[in-house]
């Protein structure tokens, strides 16, 4: 023999070999998985060079870890799911008011939410207000809130949050307002009203903001559904419901001749990580979970339009 001992070398490497291949299969892990776990075992064979049975027990302690680290993300991504939702329902009977001025006090933030919205919306009654405040800190000569003072949002009011006792109030309130034909003018101010959502949900419903001003600008009727889901009524009758702003720019330009001649529009990332929603993974990380993973509040569409 050319070499002494070499085949009884290649022999043992090749038991090592054989037992930790039969792991693999009953362990019933992915091929691309188990070739990596192979080249980990020929690179770290000094570890468990004495038997094919340290090498099988080094492999499950590893497929272990990696089955429990799985785990543990796709638990964590179920908890923010149930924590978004949570904290969408307790907003459900909040309303975001745009355009009260600074100079309003609190006091008359109470009446102008309890009575002076609803009179202006047609609504012939009183509302239970819980509490209106308004969002951020207060603003003083000094401050604009983190805006440039050159900003043409540097002087713009603070939002008013408002949470009102009853649900049906609220949604009358912000029904009326979307099916209103002119703007609402309170104290000789126009205001702008929206539902109140967590900052995931509003991050997504943003990425449509692009194309539903397109559709406002060419008066197609389209609504925002929770989450954020935007319904399109197209000229020729047909109902389209898209997930994708994308996906819903690529059915107006290929399926309606009289909208090809839209600008080409170009679209936020939609799966950019935030505070909110960056989330585990078995990857690393995740986009935002598909609408149909949120259970919807009872206001289950935004009418715009």
């Amino acid at each position: 023999m050319l070499f002494p001992g070499f085949s009884a070398e290649i022999q043992k490497h090749r038991a090592t070999f054989t037992a930790v291949k039969k792991r693999l299969r009953d362990l019933n892990i992915p091929y691309s998985m188990a070739y990596l776990a192979l080249r980990i075992v020929d690179g770290d064979s000094s570890k468990f060079s004495n038997s094919p049975a340290e090498a099988v027990n080094w492999l499950d302690s590893k497929y272990m870890l990696h089955a429990r680290l799985k785990d543990a993300l796709t638990d964590n991504a179920k908890l923010w799911d149930k924590v978004d939702d949570l904290e969408n329902r307790s907003r459900r009977t909040n309303l975001r008011i745009v355009g009260l001025p600074e100079t309003i006090s609190a006091r008359d933030l109470l009446t102008i939410c309890e009575s002076e919205i609803p009179e202006a919306l047609g609504l012939n009654y009183l509302c239970t207000v819980e509490r209106a405040h308004r969002v951020g800190p207060p603003k003083t000569s000094a401050s604009t809130n983190g805006r440039s003072p050159n900003s043409p949002n540097a002087n713009r009011p603070r939002q008013v949050i408002v949470k009102y006792l009853n649900y049906a109030e609220k949604a009358a309130l912000l029904k009326a307002y979307k099916q209103g034909n002119k703007e609402v003018r309170v104290r000789g101010h126009r205001v702008l009203i929206f539902g109140d959502y967590s900052a995931e949900i509003t991050r997504r419903r943003r990425t449509f903001a692009l194309i539903c001003s397109y559709l406002f600008k060419e008066q197609i009727r389209f609504s925002l559904l929770y989450p954020a889901i935007l319904r399109i009524s197209f000229p020729n009758g047909e109902t389209g419901t898209f997930a994708d702003p994308e996906e819903a720019d690529k059915a107006l330009r290929s399926n309606h001749i009289s909208l090809k001649s839209l600008p080409a529009l170009t679209f936020p990332d939609k799966d950019r990580s935030t505070a909110v929603g960056k989330r585990g993974s078995a990857s690393g990380g995740r986009s935002s979970p598909p609408a149909k993973q949120l259970r919807p509040p009872p206001e289950t569409s935004t009418n715009i339009g």
